[in-house]
């Protein structure tokens, strides 16, 4: 009885562990033409992961990213945590986020050291993101799946 017990629980394990294999979690690239979609929506920040590691958020602050499309490219803002930011981006025929200028333009006020550092971190990777993909109600914002910034959907 028990061999038997602990047969179907190593079956059970390997299959099940095995169906991550078989499906995945779904990452859809975002293209010049779905932006519009993306940019419908107002996004807060639920996730930053910094080395593979989820950063702690500072609670009781919102970091927001909005975007809308303009002709030439598509302007994003937000605020950062204390401060207000904006830049410009556009996504190239291979999907690849381009940010324009050397970075983004932001306010110039100073806050608590957590807070500081939460909108460093932030600003950085935003930077650095190279691409923005759909996955499931969230959107992301990364070159790679350890240092990713993901935002859900402020209102819903």
């Amino acid at each position: 009885m028990n061999n038997q017990r602990l047969c179907i629980t190593f079956v059970l394990t390997v299959f099940l562990g095995g169906c991550q294999i078989f499906f995945p979690s779904k990452s859809i690239p975002v293209s010049s033409g779905d932006l519009e979609e993306v940019c419908a929506e107002d996004w807060v920040l639920d996730t930053m992961l910094i080395d593979g590691k989820p950063q702690e958020l500072v609670a009781g602050v919102e970091v927001t990213l909005g975007c809308e499309v303009q002709a030439n490219s598509t302007k994003v803002d937000g605020m950062a945590s204390i401060n207000r930011y904006f830049g410009h981006m556009t996504i190239d025929s291979n999907d690849r986020l381009k940010w324009q200028g050397p970075g983004f333009a932001t306010t110039m006020m100073a806050g608590p050291e957590e807070l500081m550092s939460q909108e460093h971190s932030y600003l950085q990777l935003l930077q650095q993101s190279c691409g923005i993909a759909i996955e499931g109600k969230t959107i992301a914002f990364s070159c790679d799946e350890n240092n990713k910034l993901i935002f859900r959907d402020r209102f819903k």
